[in-house]
């Protein structure tokens, strides 16, 4: 067992049914139905800052987890409520929200992509200046400005130029880092170019770690003024000049780091992190998500526990869900080509079909995309239980499959797509009736017709396609729309096919055996007779060997099983015997 793959913690799942019932727990309603602490609460550090950083979570990874209004005047009492290391991000972050924790004496504040902040935001950070240790604005850039505010007169010819000034923000040249003097590691990436860096900057004496990503760098001479502190510079996305390059050679902590990073587990973690936090840059998703790949692969899956590699699951997802490009989407689906399907993606089931689903809707998709997505569907709905297929079903995967092989027909291909989503529906309607239906509502039986047709040599498609009509045939309510001439004819000359070893034969056989299952009196066709038919199933199973081993993978034997005590139709009950007797033997473990 890997560190990290014992159960969630009492603390983690406290957290969490807390935040989800808030009005039951720790608060009341007060006036205006505003959320309130009860005064006899008293929260510890520890605490504080799980139940804020585990709020931001919920709210970006449960679609039924809604945001609380006054969420954080709860903690705007430190008598009560302490508040040390946060992390709060994206559109949900307000100025009213830091306002609200101001008394706090905070180490930590990391702010990732908070767009709705501004200079009051910016103004109420001066408030933790003395306890700051690590600060991150990064993608906060609304931060620095404020909004345009009127001038004291104006006339009405003015109003047009008036509303121009009131929409256009101005740089905050009110703020600086004067008296952060304990401020250690700071992350600016993203700062605006209006603003003066190297300004804002020099206040701050005791730096270690300094992230500039996308920042300009006019005169980058300035950072030799921590040249015997800084352990640790990012400058992602800057423009590398001759000037900074010289000032890079005379950093020497950076020059000569104190430890080196070999830890596969530690390279996962900081990968998915920069995922998260730069969600919104095409670039970083696009090398993140190739990194994913390679450090997810059997080389180091000794070294993850389950719940890291239930991170990559939904940082993955979180990438095809953000993003449709070509080259993340490669990515995203070839990284989880590396777990085991479908049990390590278990935990998020249905949202990962769904993603694949929607990848397979567009006419013409990037062909290698395209096969790596209906093979992640194949696995998927290979070897779960009904429940599962039958919600799969529902979200369009019957349909989705038989549009492609729609698609492959038209371009007269037969390629791994084309195999693969034959197969992915022989799984998907395993003892699964309502998605048998569903093949038959959606024209699948002319496509199987038509691929026959097309292609004539093809044996992995051929077993394949039998295999999911035997399903079909299982279900003795639909068993009447493949008694037609048509179909009826095809299964009998496909009893002398060699295709596949008999695995082409056995499937027309089944198809049949099922058919013949329900009597003499509900063959009304004239033509093929009902005994030549039945004749021809006895010779096919006369000739094949009782000892070959098989292409196939039963969940039970009870669809054999039910062809066996009955009388009006003694092909059958052969057939399910040979079955069994083959399975029996062959497969003896």
């Amino acid at each position: 067992m890997c560190a990290g793959d014992d159960p969630e913690s009492l603390m983690s799942l406290c957290t969490v049914f807390c935040l989800k019932n808030l009005r039951r727990t720790m608060c009341y309603s007060g006036e205006h139905s505003r959320l309130q602490l009860r005064p006899d609460v008293f929260l510890p550090g520890e605490i504080c800052d799980r139940l804020v950083n585990v709020y931001m979570d919920l709210l970006h990874t449960d679609s039924d987890f809604e945001p609380q209004d006054g969420f954080f005047q709860l903690f705007s009492d430190p008598r009560s409520t302490r508040l040390t290391r946060l992390q709060l991000r994206e559109e949900l972050v307000l100025d009213r929200d830091l306002e609200a924790i101001a008394k706090q004496d905070l180490m930590e504040l990391h702010l990732t992509y908070c767009s709705r902040l501004t200079s009051r935001g910016l103004r109420t950070l001066c408030s933790f200046r003395h306890s700051l240790r690590s600060l991150s604005l990064f993608g906060c850039s609304d931060i620095f400005f404020r909004k345009g505010g009127a001038p004291l007169a104006y006339s009405e010819e003015d109003e047009e130029d008036l509303e121009e000034h009131l929409h256009r923000p101005s740089v905050d040249q009110d703020f600086s880092f004067q008296g952060f003097n304990r401020l250690r590691l700071l992350n600016l990436g993203g700062l605006p170019a209006e603003l003066d860096v190297e300004t804002l900057l020099r206040p701050l004496p005791a730096l270690t770690s300094l992230d500039l990503s996308a920042v300009h760098l006019p005169r980058p001479a300035f950072l030799t003024q921590w040249k015997e502190r800084l352990a640790s510079l990012v400058l992602y996305n800057v423009e590398l000049t001759e000037e900074l390059i010289h000032t890079l050679l005379q950093m020497r902590r950076l020059r000569s780091p104190s430890h080196q990073l070999n830890v596969s587990a530690v390279c996962l973690q900081l990968v998915i992190t920069a995922l998260k936090t730069h969600k919104y840059d095409k670039s970083i998703q696009v090398t993140g998500s190739a990194a994913l790949f390679y450090l997810t692969n059997t080389e180091y899956r000794s070294d993850q526990s389950v719940r890291l590699r239930r991170q990559v699951i939904q940082v993955v997802l979180n990438g095809m869900e953000q993003y449709q490009e070509v080259t993340v989407q490669r990515n995203c689906c070839l990284t989880l080509c590396n777990f085991s399907i479908p049990e390590e993606l278990e935990f998020q089931y249905h949202r990962v079909n769904l993603l694949l689903l929607k990848i397979l809707e567009p006419a013409r998709q990037d062909e290698s995309i395209q096969r790596i997505a209906v093979h992640l569907c194949n696995a998927l709905v290979c070897q779960v239980d009904n429940d599962h297929k039958e919600a799969v079903g529902k979200m369009g995967f019957v349909k989705t499959m038989l549009n492609l092989i729609q698609k492959k027909l038209q371009d007269r291909m037969c390629d791994q797509v084309m195999e693969f989503s034959w197969s992915a529906l022989w799984n998907i309607t395993d003892e699964t009736p309502d998605n048998c239906q569903m093949f038959l509502e959606c024209n699948g039986m002319n496509l199987f017709l038509e691929c026959l047709k097309e292609f004539p040599d093809k044996q992995e498609l051929h077993r394949n396609m039998l295999g999911l009509l035997g399903n079909v045939a299982e279900v003795k309510a639909l068993r009447p729309q493949l008694l037609t001439k048509q179909f009826i004819t095809v299964f009998s000359e496909l009893l002398d096919s060699k295709a596949d070893g008999i695995e082409v034969s056995y499937n027309a056989c089944g198809v049949l055996a099922h058919i013949m299952f329900d009597g003499s009196d509900v063959w009304t066709m004239e033509e093929p007779k009902r005994s030549h038919v039945m004749d021809k199933m006895w010779a096919a199973i006369q000739s094949w060997d009782v000892s070959s081993r098989r292409n196939i993978n039963y969940r039970s034997f009870e669809p054999i099983l039910r062809l066996l005590p009955q009388s009006g139709a003694p092909v059958s009950q052969h057939w399910a015997t040979w079955a069994l007797y083959n399975l029996v033997s062959v497969y003896r473990e």
